[in-house]
């Protein structure tokens, strides 16, 4: 398998994992980050069993091995960030756990994020049109690679926000960033301004973002803003040396998106059928399809929250309604 270092500082390598074989977005490149210190090296995050062959490449042609990784430290509780965990047996696992113990039984957890993906699929699925058009063979590819051969428990040290964390000789600071994944947190070292993002900024070209709750996203941008990062590391995709903009820019993006969605509803009350008339065909691609499903329903959710939508039904179903939207303002479009 492949793999791509970039050395981002003197002892701070991000390691660029493929999945190949996974649909998008689980099929997206994963950037990992090794704390090379000659002592006691620290990773930021694992990868999957599916990416542990390229990562074993990866850390021997730095002249190590899984066995003398003193610390790892995962950014939420995604298999992206936890499932090959078992290969470093001598490591301290690090995971935000505002609760303290939630992620311990981690097994039960990724079952229900399993299932939970399976039943939209089957959902989506129902309608013989979709049916037709889209192959099923990607979700099984998506259950044998991206859940499979998954730790079922969890001996970690839980971190909570403002949690001073010592990585070789860096001495990060935990940031609760709640809403891409569960458990997500960000790691920041004040002295050189690099924040470890995990997925808060994801640009299209390196993968989607993942929205589990838009509410608290949105505060977990404004949140590491203030920080005044100059360097971001995120999940996927490239360093960004002017993390202020991409911070912003994600920010400005999420929220124009939700000031818009109403208009949109007025003429398509289902997700699926949103998302066709923006694309303007029905794609193909069944887990891409149903997880954009799952994204915007993150931004109808809180829609319904704040009183400007409301719902009928559950699932990929769901009929969306709104009264906000003048009739000028349907007409136009």
């Amino acid at each position: 398998m492949s793999y791509a270092l970039q050395r981002v500082a003197e002892e701070l390598i991000q390691i660029t994992l493929p999945r190949p074989g996974l649909p998008l977005p689980y099929g997206a490149p994963i950037n990992l980050h090794l704390v090379n210190d000659p002592t006691a090296p620290a990773l930021v995050g694992v990868g999957l069993p599916l990416t542990l062959p390229a990562l074993r490449e990866a850390l021997a042609h730095l002249g190590l091995s899984p066995e003398r990784i003193v610390r790892v430290v995962a950014l939420d509780w995604s298999p992206d960030q936890l499932g090959a965990i078992d290969a470093f047996p001598n490591a301290e696992l690090f995971l935000g756990a505002p609760d303290m113990t939630t992620p311990r039984r981690y097994g039960r957890l990724i079952a229900q994020e399993r299932d939970a993906l399976i039943a939209r699929v089957d959902q989506l699925l129902e309608d013989p049109e979709y049916a037709a058009l889209m192959d099923r063979g990607e979700l099984e590819r998506v259950l044998g690679g991206y859940f499979a051969d998954l730790p079922e428990q969890l001996d970690f040290v839980p971190l909570r926000s403002g949690h001073p964390l010592q990585l070789g000789d860096r001495r990060l600071r935990v940031v609760e960033a709640p809403g891409p994944w569960r458990g997500h947190i960000a790691l920041h070292d004040p002295e050189d301004g690099v924040l470890l993002s995990g997925r808060l900024v994801t640009r299209p070209r390196w993968g989607e973002p993942w929205i589990r709750q838009l509410s608290t996203l949105l505060l977990s941008l404004e949140r590491v803003q203030e920080l005044k990062p100059r360097l971001l590391l995120p999940a996927q995709g490239l360093p960004d040396r002017d993390a202020s903009w991409a911070i912003r820019r994600q920010h400005r993006f999420m929220t124009g998106l939700l000031s818009n969605i109403p208009v949109v509803l007025a003429q398509t009350p289902t997700i699926p059928a949103l998302i066709c008339r923006d694309l303007g065909h029905r794609p193909p691609h069944l887990i891409r399809f149903v997880e954009t499903v799952r994204r915007y329903q993150a931004y109808l959710e809180e829609l319904i929250r704040t009183g400007v939508v409301f719902r009928s039904g559950e699932g990929v179903w769901t009929s969306y309604g709104t009264e906000s939207v003048e009739p000028r303002l349907i007409s136009e479009r």
